[in-house]
Parts: structure tokens; sequence; C-alpha cells
């Protein structure tokens, strides 16, 4: 025969396990976040590619901002927004295009689950080297040499 111990003791057994799951189901961190800015000119000008991967193995949806960077470390004028579907553990990215600002850092951040516009810590930087996109001959003088 069971007891009423053993019977409760069992169902809030059941219970924790399901309550567990499903808030796994649902976990999402900043720290499944990271950022790395880029040189990018295959617009025909320079930009920064801030390329953002999230790592969560949730799956949760999360939607990215990035703003320029003041002086003071607060958040400037919105440059740039993304969305990212379905993370995965091995990782899902987006690249945002924002103008290109040698040396400068980007403010991102993250909605997603139970986050709601956090900012990531580890901050992306441009590269600190010019930017440059490709010169190509102007077509007047291509015409003019076939």
């Amino acid at each position: 025969m069971i007891s009423k111990r053993a019977v409760t003791a069992a169902a809030m057994t059941a219970t924790t396990a399901v309550l567990l799951a499903s808030g796994d189901a649902h976990a999402c961190s900043i720290g499944d976040f990271s950022a790395k800015a880029t040189c990018d000119t295959s617009t025909g000008e320079a930009r920064a590619a801030i390329t953002i991967t999230d790592k969560d193995p949730s799956g949760t949806p999360a939607d990215i901002t990035v703003r320029i960077r003041m002086a003071v470390g607060t958040d400037g004028e919105t440059v740039g927004t993304g969305h990212i579907d379905h993370p995965t553990a091995a990782g899902a990215s987006t690249t945002i295009l924002v103008p290109w600002l040698q040396g400068y850092q980007w403010n991102v951040s993250v909605t997603a689950g139970n986050l709601v516009d956090e900012r990531l810590t580890d901050l992306p930087i441009s590269p600190d080297t010019p930017c440059v996109p490709a010169t190509s001959p102007h077509p007047a003088l291509t015409a003019l040499v076939r």
C-alpha cells in the first residue's frame, strides 16, 4: 500500500521536473550572444558589418538593435536592426550594416524571451584601419578601351 506522503512526494517531484523542463525550453541569456565588427564594401561604400551570433539552445527568436555608442557609454541613435528566427546551440547569425567609423564601439541590445533591450557586455569594435571600397575603372574609360 502506498502512503499519502509517497503519493504527494511523487507528484511534487513530477511537477518540479515538468517546470524545470519547460523553464529550460524558454531560457535565454545575454551570454548566448556575441558580436563582432568588420569592414564591408559589398555595397560599394565603406560600412561596418556588425555580426551577431546567438547560441541559445532553446531556439528563442531574438530582435537585435545596434546603436551608436556615445563617449560616456550611453546609447545614441539607432543605426540598424536585425532578427534571428531560429537560434541553435551551434549558433545562428545575422549581420547588420551600419555607417563605417574606424575604431568605433557599438552598443548592441537584444530582446528575446525574458531579455528586454539588454545590452551585450562585450561590445563589437570596428577595426582600427581604414575601410575603403575597391576602386573600379570609370565607365567612360572602360568604353574607350574596347
